[in-house]
């Protein structure tokens, strides 16, 4: 057994003897393999749908595979993936995420990567969703009760990039203007190394008008899936937009990061940041992260992410008080193996919802939703974990 592989094991046989979670929260399983309708659950995403915040919306890919995950992330061979066709997915809850509304099915079919953003000013959801080859949006103005019939997004990049844009996955953002996350390549096959992290946004629309998006900032090369956030700036004549994004450059396994100082359209300062680990595994390379403000005063960023270099495990909330410059506070929420997740701010801002996936036999047993005191993440007290 070579020495990689053999520290591998070591990590895992050691997250089984002991997995932890954050004592001072709430666990919800939202999403079970075998289930009666899918047997597997990929990729969730996480949005809150009204003014007080207490109302959220949790949806995840269903995909009819025999397993959602290697064990062990061992790589499965290209030739032999099974079809991925399944659907999209989603439960509400009304009451913070206490409790959770069965399941809802949005749009079946081959489906690939999604982002959804909840609009204020007119208590809209918008969800771009990739189906096939092209990103169909839906429209919900009852919090995702009835959705609009599917319309393409015509959305088209600029040359040199392809004329398809994918979505990516996790929530966007409102500030006034709407952005939501996106990829575009320069090759036809939308694969690394032509990828570019994008962004799709939609300016205050006229009275009686219905939003139009457009293709704004890009990112680094071999920046993928994405998430934004709005940065604090003295000007307030413009707004600056940091995004993450996922690393799938030649020397990959921490985050990669872009600047926008006129609300991204574009994006003038770009760098990887060494102090966010992401896991290069021998199946991956780099995972979905989430990334939010939690707070203007003090100002309070929060990101989520597997802190672990070569196993997708260890769930980790970091906590930057200076527009994400550096990460002064990090939390281990799951000790386990853990992918994909995706963060919310609830009711009056003292807890977060946290949306990903996790596991004992692979990092995809399920998708759960985690309500996280801020106050917990913020207490450095090491005694604070207890066993699953």
């Amino acid at each position: 057994m070579k020495l990689k592989e053999m520290q591998i094991l070591i990590v895992l046989i050691s997250m089984l003897i002991f997995v932890t979670r954050a004592i001072d929260s709430q666990f919800y399983t939202v999403f079970k393999p075998h289930d009666g309708k899918y047997p597997c659950y990929r990729q969730p995403a996480i949005v809150t749908t009204n003014q007080e915040r207490t109302h959220l919306m949790v949806f995840a890919e269903g995909r009819f595979v025999t397993s959602c995950a290697p064990p062990l992330e061992n790589r499965v061979e290209r030739d032999n993936l099974p079809n991925e066709d399944g659907g999209l997915e989603m439960r509400r809850s009304e009451d913070s995420g206490s409790t959770w509304l069965s399941a809802q099915t949005v749009y079946t079919g081959n489906i690939d990567f999604y982002t959804v953003v909840w609009d204020s000013t007119s208590n809209t959801v918008y969800l771009m969703l990739q189906a096939s080859s092209s990103v169909l949006l839906f429209i919900s103005h009852d919090e995702g009760i009835t959705w609009s019939d599917p319309t393409p997004l015509n959305v088209f990049p600029p040359p040199p990039f392809s004329k398809s844009i994918k979505s990516a996955v996790g929530h966007g953002i409102e500030v006034p203007f709407v952005c939501t996350n996106g990829s575009s390549h320069t090759g036809d096959n939308g694969s690394c190394p032509s990828c570019y992290a994008c962004v799709l946004k939609s300016e205050m629309p006229e009275k009686n008008q219905n939003r139009q998006w457009n293709f704004t900032g890009i990112a680094q090369q071999y920046t993928r899936e994405s998430q934004l956030v709005q940065t604090i700036n003295m000007d307030a004549g413009t707004s600056h937009i940091y995004l993450n994004g996922r690393n799938f450059s030649p020397v990959p396994g921490h985050r990669y990061f872009a600047r926008s100082t006129n609300g991204a359209d574009q994006f003038t300062e770009f760098g990887i940041d060494s102090s966010l680990i992401e896991p290069v595994t021998k199946a991956w390379t780099g995972v979905v992260c989430s990334i939010e403000r939690i707070s203007i005063n003090p100002s309070r960023i929060l990101f989520s992410g597997p802190a672990n270099a070569t196993v997708r495990s260890n769930l980790t909330l970091r906590l930057s008080y200076d527009e994400a410059h550096s990460w002064s506070i990090s939390r281990i929420l799951y000790s386990g193996l853990s992918g994909y997740s995706d963060i919310a701010v609830v009711s009056d801002g003292k807890n977060v919802a946290l949306v990903f996936e996790n596991g004992e036999e692979t990092f995809a047993d399920r998708i759960s939703v985690a309500i996280v005191p801020v106050s917990w993440i913020e207490n450095n007290k090491k005694n604070d974990n207890k066993k699953l």
